[in-house]
């Protein structure tokens, strides 16, 4: 078997004000493979991948990370594994220049030049962002910022992606290029999301979590093909899958100058 792999082995954990938030959950992600990680708010999505980045320590159950249990004393090697991209880009950028935060996580592992231009310059270029190498992040736009948090991930050649919500608040081009990235990378991936359109394009499987449990574990088109399962968890299909309303009247185009006159008509025969 490859050590690409995660499987989550009846893990439970439960706050400290007694709120269950996951209950003997389990599933499995094998090398290449992306999965889309779904359910409504306070289905326990938020808990596992704290779980994952080692900020919550599981109560029951194990965690395997390409054979690697996570707990308290393996947690920064598991880190060294696991590439984590947070939903906030701006919780990732924090360097004067993109190359810098680029640069910092293998810098941090120890490359030292002449390898450390050339692997966060490829990096960059794997991401589309070559360009914005000597931009300050707070410069970027959402997607840039977005592709950057990615970049930083990636150039220290993490064996696992695991991504919250990539595509929050992108503009509709900005979020296909982040789709046509990760679709693009060979990591294997987890990603959480309410943009279901968008794991529908990426995944391979779906976990649905409801209420700290596992409802299904599927493909992407048998859950988003079951209403009932759905339903039951508070979610509806992707858009491009919902029933259009009746179309309603048809609206007129109208343009240049010609719109004006036909407003300033329009409002003087009110």
């Amino acid at each position: 078997m490859s050590h690409h792999y995660l499987h989550f082995n009846s893990v439970s954990f439960t706050y400290p004000d007694g709120t269950k938030a996951l209950s003997e959950v389990s599933f499995e992600m094998h090398h290449g493979e992306r999965i889309g990680l779904i359910g409504a708010n306070g289905a326990g999505k938020s808990t596992l991948l704290q779980l994952l980045a080692g900020f919550l320590v599981a109560q029951s159950g194990s965690i395997d990370l390409g054979g690697l249990k996570i707990t308290p004393s393996t947690i920064a090697e598991v880190r060294r594994t696991l590439g984590f991209v947070f939903q906030d880009a701006d919780d990732q950028l924090f360097m004067p220049t993109v190359f810098e935060d680029v640069a910092f996580g293998p810098a941090n592992l120890g490359v030292e030049e002449p390898e450390l231009t050339p692997l966060v310059m490829n990096t960059l270029n794997r991401t589309g962002i070559a360009h914005l190498a000597h931009r300050p992040p707070y410069h970027l736009s959402g997607g840039q910022k977005r592709a950057a948090a990615i970049a930083t991930v990636l150039a220290s050649t993490p064996s696992m992606l695991v991504l919250d919500e990539p595509a929050n608040a992108l503009d509709p081009m900005a979020r296909r290029r982040i789709i046509e990235q990760l679709r693009g990378f060979t990591h294997s991936q987890l990603i959480a999301s309410h943009d279901l359109d968008l794991v529908l394009d990426l995944c391979h499987r779906v976990v649905v979590l409801h209420e700290g449990k596992v409802a299904a574990v599927a493909p992407p088109m048998t859950v988003f093909k079951n209403k009932e399962l759905l339903e039951h968890c508070g979610l509806l299909p992707p858009l491009r899958m919902q029933e259009l309303p009746p179309e309603g009247p048809q609206l007129k185009v109208v343009e240049g100058h010609h719109h004006e006159a036909a407003l300033h008509h329009h409002t003087a025969e009110k």
